[in-house]
C-alpha cells in the first residue's frame, strides 16, 4: 500500500498548546499508512528537537523568532520536494503563510486546524483571508463557536467543517518539583503562583492580566504571575510591565520545560483571551488547577461557571482581580471546583480518540478521491 504523505505546517512553538497538538498527531499517525512530516516556519534548533522528541520528522524553515516573508522560499522548496497529498495547517499564522504556498504548488487538499481567531491587522489582510479560505478542504475546530468567531461559517459550506476536541494528556510527572520550579524562577518559597499564556500577537489581551496583577498588588496580595509563551510583541509588553513597576511580580516564561512544570504547580490559571489559550487551559484543568476565564462563547464550551471553573466578563480587570482575591482567601472552594474540572477533562478529551478522529478525516477524504499517480516525492 502506498503511504499517504502528510505535511503539517506550524508557524512556531510560541503558541503553547498548538505545537503539542500538531506534534502529537503527526508523530502518532500509523507509519504503515502515512508518511508524516512537520515544517516549522520559524524557531530555534531546540524547538526543532522538541518536535522530534517522539520520533517526528521535522524541517526547520528559518532559525528566527518571527514568522515573516523570509520563511516563504524554504516552505515552497519543502512542498515541491516532498509533494504531499495533504497539507495540514496548524494555527492562524501557518494558515496565512502556508495556504497560498500550497495553492502555488498545486496542492488541492488543505486541512486547517484552528485554535484561535486572531484579528487581522489590515483590510487587505481581511480580504485575502476570506478569498483564500474558500480553497480549504476542511476546517477543523475544537468547537463550533471557534469557527463562528473566526467568521469561517460565512464563507465555507457545512461539509467543510469538522469538530475535533483537543487531545489532553493525563497528568504525567512534572519535569520539576515545585521547589525546583521556584528556584529556577528565583521566586520565594510558599508564594502564590498564577499562570496565563499568550502568543504576544496583534490583538493580545494580556494587558488585562497585567492590570489585574496591579489591582491585586494594591489589595495586598503578593502574587506572582507567570506569562507563558513568546511572540513578536513580548519585548513591548515587558517594557510596559517595567513602567508599572511590576517586574518583581510578573515573570515572562519562554522555556518549554518551565512552562510544563508550571502547569503542575500553579495555584490558579487565568485565561483572559476571547478565544485563545484553550489547550493550556484544558491542561491546567486536567491537573486540577482552578481556572478563571473570560466569559465568552468559546470558553463557555469548556467551563460551567462555579462548577468546573470561574468566569468573569471579558476585559473586566477589576472582576478578574476580585475573583482571584476571593479564591485566594477561600482556597478550599477553588480546589473543590478544580477537582470537578479534572474529572470532566479526564473523560472528554482522550488523546487516542482525538487521533482516531484525525485519521478518520484523512481516510474519508482519500476514500472519496482517487490516488495520485504523479505526486511522487523527490529523493
Amino acid at each position: 500500500m502506498v503511504r499517504k504523505r502528510i505535511l503539517s505546517v506550524l508557524s512556531s512553538c510560541d503558541d503553547e498548546g498548538v505545537w503539542q497538538q500538531c506534534e502529537g498527531v503527526s508523530s502518532q499517525l500509523p507509519a504503515s499508512a502515512y508518511d508524516a512530516r512537520i515544517c516549522l516556519l520559524s524557531g530555534s534548533v531546540d524547538e526543532e528537537k522538541l518536535l522530534r522528541q517522539n520520533g517526528g520528522r521535522v524541517f526547520l524553515a528559518r532559525q528566527n523568532r518571527k514568522t515573516d516573508g523570509w520563511c516563504v522560499w524554504p516552505l515552497l522548496r519543502q512542498m515541491r520536494k516532498f509533494k504531499p497529498d495533504v497539507v495540514h495547517l496548524w494555527g492562524t499564522n501557518a494558515y496565512r503563510y502556508g495556504l497560498p504556498i500550497a495553492r502555488l504548488c498545486g496542492i488541492e487538499t488543505i486541512f486547517f486546524s484552528i485554535f484561535d481567531a486572531k484579528p487581522v491587522a489590515s483590510l487587505w489582510g481581511f480580504g485575502l483571508d476570506r478569498t483564500l479560505s474558500r480553497s480549504l478542504t476542511k476546517v477543523i475546530v475544537p468547537n463550533l463557536s471557534m469557527g463562528q468567531m473566526a467568521g469561517f461559517d460565512s464563507w465555507l459550506t457545512r461539509d467543510q467543517w469538522a469538530v475535533v476536541p483537543p487531545a489532553i494528556e493525563k497528568a504525567d510527572e512534572a519535569p520539576l518539583t515545585r521547589t525546583g520550579l521556584l528556584k529556577e524562577l528565583r521566586l520565594p518559597d510558599h508564594c502564590r503562583l498564577i499562570a496565563t499564556t499568550d502568543s504576544f500577537q496583534f490583538g493580545s489581551r494580556v494587558h488585562d492580566a497585567i492590570w489585574a496583577t496591579e489591582l491585586l498588588k494594591v489589595a495586598g496580595h503578593k502574587v506572582h504571575v507567570l506569562i507563558c509563551g513568546n511572540g513578536p510583541q513580548r519585548q513591548r509588553i515587558e517594557n510596559f510591565c517595567r513602567r508599572l513597576h511590576l517586574e518583581d511580580q510578573i515573570h515572562f516564561v519562554t522555556d518549554h520545560r518551565l512552562i510544563a512544570a508550571s502547569l503542575h504547580h500553579i495555584d490558579l490559571f487565568w485565561n483572559v483571551s476571547e478565544v485563545s489559550g484553550i489547550v493550556p487551559m484544558l491542561y491546567a484543568m486536567r491537573r486540577g488547577i482552578p481556572v478563571i476565564a473570560a466569559n465568552t462563547p468559546v470558553l463557555r464550551t469548556y467551563i460551567q461557571d462555579q462548577e468546573t471553573g470561574f468566569m468573569v466578563p471579558l476585559g473586566d480587570r477589576a472582576a478578574l482581580a476580585s475573583k482571584t482575591h476571593d479564591l485566594l482567601n477561600h482556597f478550599d472552594r477553588a480546589e473543590q471546583v478544580g477537582g470537578a474540572a479534572q474529572a470532566v477533562i479526564g473523560t472528554d478529551f482522550d488523546p487516542q480518540a482525538t487521533l482516531e478522529k484525525y485519521i478518520g478525516l484523512y481516510r474519508a477524504h482519500f476514500d472519496r478521491h482517487s490516488p495520485s499517480c504523479t505526486n511522487t516525492p523527490d529523493p
